[in-house]
């Protein structure tokens, strides 16, 4: 590894100013200092003070959105599954509304399931999905006759799940191997989590056979818990040279070691107690190429499971994992969120689609999540950017390769009317889908009631996994296929 010098970053820390200090800060532009702790910047980046101010305050309100659709969905959550498990109403609303400890203990449970598993229960894998990889991509045939995106879209939605119920659908629902559940450190969540050990970074790592696999998959979980909602929403970043400018909440996700200094945060060995998501998996995955000397890498995640699944290659290049790199046929990613600049999406074209594609992401419709953090022409303040193929799902389960999404930044006013008609078309039209394709597409009514939701905020309810997996088996892929300059 290159010596690259000292590493710029900005971090802000909404949390140290109130809201009345910014403002005062943008009304007197006078003022050249930011307010006390508000963002650490290092010296070599060009501060844009209006546009740090006007960060630091869009990331307050949305973290008291987030407190408040988190705690709307812990007690949704908390409501289903008392109602699954105990079918007594009064019980449900006193384990929702109770105080913290009895809903961690609830929560902890072996038969506690996620909100996602209520919007979408379904298990059995779908031998009918009619995309098994996109053009440009090496086409290694299916999997037990299931499409390899089915499979990655499948693991996304499971991982949301605790590890004895994970390890039940691999091993008897889908008849495949199951190796190993992770739950990893990120030191960096104090401020939104109790929880002793911070672990909040969840993977699973399974193969298709325990002897000559020729698959082995990599799921990350996205978005299940408060911690996860706080990462998020990060407007900061650390820059690791050449390789660009990234998502500092997702590096610390990942198991980043020092926010300032990407050489000491991505040491090549580890040797602390603590399980980190990047060297635990990697060890593992190490052992695994070995065992199975024929078997190619396939690493998926939906929302934040996205994110990280499409860093953890570049970390793997730092770290010059070349044996892994070789192995990997692609990062499918389901809802996923803008992770770095331009030059990181410049070098993980170079690294991840120079002789086959080997990646790509998923959207469908006006989804929010894939829209933010935003592609704005800030420079250094908002710097994020997508790379590579998008598999674009529009009306009718029409799938298309484009170079970017539609309404890329979600606000633009050309698509007010088709984000609140596509949100009023999936609302009337999914809980007839079962009609035209089997009782395998029936609705759940909490997956309908989401929908009505999403009426309100429309890209809401379009992140939701039961789309993309209904997409991923029903879609047939379109004709025309737009080049990727």
């Amino acid at each position: 590894m290159a010596n690259f010098g000292p590493s710029e970053y900005m971090i802000l820390h909404p949390e140290k100013v109130g809201f009345f200090a910014l403002f005062l800060a943008l009304l007197f532009p006078c003022w050249k200092k930011l307010p006390d702790g508000a963002a650490e910047i290092s010296s070599s980046v060009p501060i844009k003070r209006f546009y740090v101010i006007l960060s630091l305050i869009g990331q307050k309100i949305l973290l008291f959105v987030v407190n408040l659709l988190y705690g709307s969905r812990q007690k949704a959550e908390i409501l289903l599954n008392s109602l699954s498990l105990h079918r007594d109403i009064t019980s449900a609303f006193k384990l929702a509304f109770g105080g913290e400890e009895v809903v961690q203990s609830f929560s902890q449970s072996d038969g506690y399931r996620s909100f996602y598993y209520y919007l979408d229960g379904r298990r059995d894998l779908y031998k009918g999905s009619h995309i098994n990889c996109i053009p440009g991509m090496k086409d290694i045939g299916r999997i037990k006759d299931y499409s390899l995106f089915e499979l990655s879209v499948m693991a996304s939605n499971l991982s949301y799940e605790n590890e004895i119920y994970v390890k039940d659908v691999v091993t008897n629902t889908w008849k495949m191997h199951f190796v190993e559940f992770f739950n990893c450190y990120n030191e960096y969540q104090k401020q939104y989590t109790t929880h002793p050990k911070q672990y909040t970074t969840h993977a699973f790592v399974f193969c298709d056979r325990p002897v000559n696999a020729r698959v082995i998959v990599v799921a990350f979980r996205g978005t299940s818990e408060k911690a996860n909602w706080g990462t998020n929403i990060e407007f900061s970043w650390l820059s690791m040279g050449k390789k660009g400018k990234i998502h500092l909440g997702f590096l610390k996700a990942l198991g980043l070691q020092d926010e300032k200094d990407f050489q000491k945060g991505w040491p090549k060995d580890y040797t602390g107690a603590k399980p980190l998501a990047y060297y635990s998996i990697r060890e593992t995955l190490k052992a695994l190429i070995e065992q199975h000397k024929d078997a190619v890498i396939i690493i998926a995640g939906h929302s934040l499971g996205g994110a990280l699944a499409s860093l953890y290659p570049l970390i793997l290049a730092y770290n010059e994992q070349i044996a892994i790199l070789d192995r990997l046929w692609g990062v499918v990613t389901v809802g996923e969120p803008r992770v770095g600049d331009e030059d990181f999406c410049n070098y993980m074209e170079k690294l991840l689609n120079s002789k086959y594609k080997r990646y790509c992401r998923m959207v469908y419709k006006h989804d929010i999540v894939p829209r933010v953090p935003f592609d704005h022409p800030f420079g250094t303040i908002c710097p994020f950017k997508h790379f590579g193929d998008c598999l674009y799902f529009s009306c009718w389960f029409k799938a298309e390769v484009l170079k970017d999404m539609p309404n890329k930044n979600y606000f633009g006013l050309l698509y007010i009317p088709a984000k609140f008609f596509n949100a009023w078309l999936d609302l009337i039209t999914a809980p007839f889908l079962w009609i035209s394709n089997g009782k395998d597409f029936t609705e759940t009514w909490p997956s309908w009631f989401y929908r009505f939701l999403g009426l309100f905020i429309p890209g809401i309810a379009f992140h939701s996994v039961r789309d993309y997996l209904n997409s991923s088996r029903l879609a047939q892929l379109a004709t025309k296929v737009e080049k990727m300059e």
